[in-house]
């Protein structure tokens, strides 16, 4: 029985070897292995997990602030009372947020509304509270992208290599990150009035292009596209402190904008179709809907970082494995001596 077993498992190995030494399966075999295993080998699950939760605290704060830098742009584009003018900042906000988080309800944006309306109580320590809690999401990004990245090379990762920035130097450049968030929002809202001021004399224009800040116009499906893929290259850039080459970055943004549409569409017709979760969580349906939407688009963010990592290594530092169709057994790259303890580094 035992020399059965060992002929099978020798047959296996063998198979192993030659299936990761094909010229074709080898290269899928490599792909699989750097994105789903490493995904599972770097706890990507449990990253995925604790991006959601940091997600979640970080949505009021970040809507607040872009619901305040809005308010004060109605202000100077129209006459308004300040009631209307939070209730239009709001209602622009949270139009944004929903082209990432689609499953918001109305509550959402009415207790926004009446957390603007009480700000003013909020005094200078709930402030700083606010935005060291909306910079927990990136600082779980920066170590999930630490810890991918660390296996930029065919080595194993080091826990050199899979260590972070130190706190106060995350806490710098989320701010500097932050400022640019805005400052870019602040041109795009720009960009799009000096285009809907060019379109205004040709309505047949207007009604083709549309408004870019809208989700429903082709003008406004076009920019969506662009920032989100824009917005996965600086994600990396500016949170993982290894090098990633602007084409990789833009390679794995575009399969990000694929995957989340695709991810969409199946997401909403489980919701319609193949649960109740309104039976199961009662009232809590809504914010379980939202926190598994953010827990999977996470993961697609996490997935996508591993094939560009994947990309660039397998075009900086060639194949793992050669691929000569051989089934001989080759050693395995060596390992540094200290490699990276499991779990978050």
């Amino acid at each position: 029985m035992r020399a059965r077993l060992a002929r099978a498992q020798a047959l296996l190995e063998k198979l192993h070897v030659r299936v990761r030494r094909h010229p074709v399966l080898g290269e899928l075999y490599e792909l699989i292995d750097a994105t789903v295993g490493d995904y599972a080998r770097d706890h990507g699950p449990m990253y995925a997990g604790a991006l959601a939760f940091y997600a979640i605290l970080s949505l009021i704060p970040l809507a607040i602030v872009f619901a305040s830098v809005v308010g004060f742009m109605v202000a100077g584009e129209v006459h308004q009372g300040g009631a209307q003018q939070g209730d239009a900042a709001v209602t622009e906000v949270v139009l944004q947020i929903k082209k990432l988080v689609p499953y918001l309800d109305r509550a959402f944006e009415d207790d926004l509304r009446t957390i603007l309306k009480n700000r003013g109580s909020v005094g200078l320590v709930g402030v700083v509270g606010v935005l060291l809690s909306a910079s927990q999401v990136f600082r779980g990004l920066e170590f999930a992208l630490a810890r991918i990245f660390a296996r930029s090379d065919h080595e194993g990762p080091t826990d050199e290599k899979a260590r972070p920035r130190s706190y106060v130097v995350s806490k710098l450049w989320f701010s500097a990150f932050v400022t640019a968030l805005v400052l870019g929002y602040v041109l795009l809202r720009l960009l799009a009035g000096v285009l809907k001021h060019l379109t205004d004399d040709l309505p047949a224009l207007h009604d083709v292009v549309g408004d870019p800040l809208a989700s429903g116009t082709p003008a406004g499906k076009v920019a969506t596209a662009v920032l989100m893929v824009l917005g996965f290259v600086v994600l990396l850039k500016v949170f993982t402190h290894q090098r990633v080459h602007t084409r990789f970055a833009l390679l794995g943004g575009a399969l990000f904008y694929g995957l989340f549409l695709l991810t969409h569409l199946v997401y909403d017709l489980y919701i319609d179709r193949f649960s109740n979760l309104g039976a199961m969580y009662g009232g809590f349906a809504t914010l379980v809907i939202v926190v598994l939407w953010i827990y999977f688009s996470a993961s697609l963010l996490l997935v996508c970082c591993h094939v560009v990592k994947y990309a660039q290594r397998r075009v900086v530092h060639g194949p793992r494995w050669p691929k000569d169709g051989g089934d001989t057994p080759l050693p395995e790259p060596e390992q540094p001596r200290q490699e990276a303890s499991d779990g978050i580094p």
